[in-house]
């Protein structure tokens, strides 16, 4: 998904050795098990994030930044005020940073939407027709002559 939001839960706790952290997402079960014991038991503060990047193939711009932060968002690189979302009637998302990796994710073909195989059931005369058709066939096979 060109853009998403991620919630990533911090936690610290201090330590003869100075401060330990342990961060991990709190909506990811797994990362919830894996985490020790005291990073869930204590109080959390949870930052949020969100990453914006480009679909095109031959592009690499991807930012993610703090959308709570005024000063994240306006240091935000040029290349993502000009974004555009393209979705397509089955539900797919693309983001293009570009007029030119919009038309470069055109080209390849990934906005085509698939079209579902048009399969009809047959009726009992398609049955029949094909039987009768099968038993002509078989009629005009040539039995094997024996040679004598």
């Amino acid at each position: 998904m060109p853009i998403s939001d991620a919630t990533l839960r911090t936690v610290t706790r201090q330590t003869e050795n100075g401060p330990e952290s342990y961060s991990y997402n709190p909506a990811v079960e797994a990362e919830v098990k894996a985490a020790p014991e005291w990073a869930t038991a204590i109080t959390t503060v949870d930052k949020m994030s969100r990453t914006i990047k480009c679909d095109s193939k031959k592009c690499e711009n991807q930012t993610t930044f703090d959308p709570q932060s005024a000063e994240a968002v306006v240091a935000l690189p040029d290349w993502v005020r000009t974004y555009r979302m393209v979705t397509l009637g089955n539900g797919a998302r693309f983001g293009y940073c570009s007029d030119v990796c919009e038309v470069e994710g055109v080209t390849t073909g990934d906005h085509n939407v698939p079209e579902p195989k048009q399969v009809q059931e047959a009726t009992g005369a398609d049955m029949q027709r094909v039987i009768e058709q099968a038993k002509q066939v078989e009629k005009l096979k040539t039995k094997p002559s024996k040679k004598r």
